[in-house]
């Protein structure tokens, strides 16, 4: 039977949320919609709920995985990235409006 070995998600969690974050953002900025405005504030809420969710478990599992430590703690980092990017892109919206 083989084993399972789980591997870090943050990489993909990171590059997943930047470029929908940055499809949301350029359509914003060409359209300037108020739909596209709550649908984006909505997005920024449920990606932080989300991103925290997986930091979480990557924290933990770099704690608790000896083997693949600095993979897990790397994971970490790429989804703390999301979190300057998520402000830069409210900075430029704000500014927007």
């Amino acid at each position: 039977m083989k084993t399972f070995e789980q591997k870090p998600i943050g990489k993909h969690v990171f590059v997943t949320f930047w470029f929908i974050g940055t499809i949301l953002l350029f359509a914003f900025y060409f359209s300037k919609s108020d739909l596209l405005l709550m649908f984006g504030i909505y997005y920024v809420i449920l990606a932080v709920v989300i991103n925290l969710l997986i930091l979480l478990h990557e924290f933990l599992q770099a704690v608790n995985e000896f083997t693949m430590r600095s993979k897990y703690w790397i994971s970490c980092l790429y989804i703390l990235a999301n979190l300057p990017i998520t402000c830069l892109y409210l900075y430029i919206i704000f500014q927007i409006l």
